[in-house]
């Protein structure tokens, strides 16, 4: 087994500075992300979606696997460093390679949302932070022209998203550029605290940024819409090579979907059995709901009510946040693997398991070398780092 303390200190290697340097680069290349990331020397910027940066993106990620294939790591820390650059990597030029940046709209997490949502992370106490507010609202239209050049290069392509995307990407556009929309609260705030040049300021790259907005909806809903699938499924190839993206590992489809349709199997024969106890042998599922809601033994009403609800919301939030949790207490627990963990420390998987009263599901590797799959068992003994679990197989 692989021993990794976290806690020893160790100086800065020569991998640690080709990801401090990567860092750096991207958020150069994207401003949204270093946003996200706590980083504030572009905060009036926003990204350019283009192909020509996409490469850009793309020649930064070849650059820095190169120079990491020519950096040895010097220990364990390095190691784990060096796996996940080269999964995260690899795995953006794969992307790259396919073009989904050229198709990139949902309802979600594409850039439609990106350049409106990294306006609640900036700071607002100050004229100085609303000037660079109104600085970032004046770079809304050319950051979107950009997305439509991407967005058009996979219309070239026959790489179009779904059509309920595009209508979903439309009705966000549309709320956008509209009078009441966020981008309009947004400035209307702004105006109220600080001085009259700047208050104009923010109302001119309000207004222009919600007439990018409406500029996109239109198309959109123009030949966008007219070339997108009716089909929502992405095909087998690409839901593997997107599922890798989210989950940061690579799932056997069919297993996930089995193991999937098992839960469920397991859930409609407990529910039936419920029905069953509650109201006798017969009984369906649909049924007993209807008895429930009109069954007073099981009614609660008034102060039991709201302390129910309280409970509820208490124990969802209990079961879902890792929050104030003490991680070196996992150790020499058992849990169970959610997502695969890869072999041999070379990427992440999820395990769950239950932690100073909280059901968790928490990162975690391995340095066994075979797989940990989908309902094993697994021994934490130790942390790799704050936040990730090195398991094993339990015996």
């Amino acid at each position: 087994m692989v021993q990794i303390s976290p806690n020893e200190p160790r100086q800065p290697t020569p991998t640690d500075h080709l990801a401090n340097q990567l860092v750096e680069s991207q958020a150069r290349l994207s401003p949204i992300w270093a946003t996200t990331a706590g980083i504030t020397n572009s905060e009036a910027a926003l990204d350019d979606f283009s192909p020509d940066a996409e490469q850009d993106r793309a020649d930064l990620a070849r650059h820095t696997l190169a120079a990491l294939n020519q950096t040895p790591p010097q220990d364990n820390t390095d190691r784990i460093t060096a796996a996940a650059l080269r999964e995260r990597l690899g795995l953006q030029l794969e992307l790259h390679q396919a073009s989904e940046f050229a198709r990139d709209l949902n309802n979600i997490d594409s850039p439609i949302q990106l350049v409106r949502d990294v306006f609640d992370l900036m700071p607002r106490r100050s004229s100085e932070d609303w000037a660079v507010i109104a600085r970032r609202l004046a770079a809304v239209p050319t950051s979107l022209s950009s997305y439509r050049k991407a967005l058009k290069q996979g219309q070239r392509q026959a790489k179009v998203p779904a059509e309920r995307q595009v209508r979903a990407g439309i009705g966000q556009c549309e709320d956008l550029a509209g009078p009441e929309g966020p981008l309009a609260m947004l400035a209307n705030e702004g105006e109220t605290k600080v001085e009259k040049p700047l208050a104009k300021d923010l109302e001119v790259a309000a207004s222009q940024a919600r007439q990018a907005y409406a500029k996109l909806a239109e198309f959109l809903a123009g030949s966008l819409a007219q070339d997108a699938p009716t089909r929502d499924a992405v095909g087998r190839e690409r839901y593997q090579l997107l599922s890798r993206y989210f989950t940061g590992s690579e799932l056997d489809l069919d297993q996930t979907y089995q193991w999937g349709l098992d839960q469920l199997e397991a859930i409609v024969e407990e529910q039936g059995a419920l029905a069953a106890k509650l109201y006798g042998p017969g009984t369906a599922v649909e049924q007993a709901y209807q008895r429930l809601d009109q069954d007073p033994r099981y009614l609660v009403a008034g102060t039991a009510a709201l302390l129910l609800v309280a409970w509820t919301f208490r124990f969802a939030i209990r079961m879902q946040s890792s929050g104030n949790v003490d991680f070196k207490n996992a150790i020499g627990q058992t849990g169970t693997v959610y997502i695969t963990v890869p072999a041999a420390l070379s990427g992440r998987g999820k395990v769950t398991l239950t932690l100073q009263e909280r059901f968790l599901e928490l990162p975690a590797m391995t340095a066994a070398h075979k797989p940990l799959r989908p309902g094993q068992l697994v021994t934490v003994t130790d942390l790799v780092d704050d936040n990730t679990l090195l398991v094993e197989k339990k015996t």
